[in-house]
């Protein structure tokens, strides 16, 4: 699939609820790094708490274009991974 920075990677429309804290792993493709790209393009409710999305995977990149409603989002990243946050274009690269 083709994401909207033109690079290849899983894309996903789906509005999701978090129940709870979430780590994130990309395709491992050291060949081929664009395609380590995950995009949520659905909504993503918070339940009403505080919820950590951690990106998993050296040179992935997670996009999030949804709306996240109903709590508070903390980013984090294992070790080694670098995280680099755009928030202006509701796109986090972790």
């Amino acid at each position: 699939m083709e994401t909207a920075s033109g690079t290849s990677g899983t894309v996903l429309n789906n509005a999701i609820a978090l129940t709870g804290d979430v780590s994130l792993a990309t395709n491992v493709d050291a060949a081929n790094p664009g395609s380590q790209n995950f995009s949520l393009n659905g909504s993503i409710d918070l339940n009403n708490d505080t919820r950590t999305i951690t990106g998993t995977t050296a040179g992935g990149a997670i996009h999030l274009g949804g709306v996240i409603s109903n709590g508070g989002v903390t980013f984090g990243a294992s070790a080694g991974v670098t995280r680099r946050r755009q928030h202006s274009l509701c796109r986090v690269l972790l």
